[in-house]
């Protein structure tokens, strides 16, 4: 899972900076990749996302929606 996680959070930070609401391709990677996380590396990676994307509501907004499993 490890090659598959680098390569898309190498897409999703090449894409983020020119993407806008409502952020569908961008989510996806999130979600592709945090899957593939451990647990607390998810959480860690989620949670410096949250900070550094905090004024993209929308963005902020489908992070929150996502539910992983404990």
């Amino acid at each position: 899972h490890v090659p598959a996680v680098v390569l898309l959070r190498h897409l999703f930070e090449r894409h983020m900076p020119q993407d806008s609401s409502p952020y569908t391709k961008t989510l996806q990677w999130v979600a592709q990749a945090a899957q593939r996380m451990h647990p607390a590396e998810r959480t860690g990676w989620l949670h410096q996302l949250r900070l550094i994307y905090k004024p993209k509501r929308n963005f902020i907004k489908g992070l929150n929606e996502m539910h992983w499993p404990a």
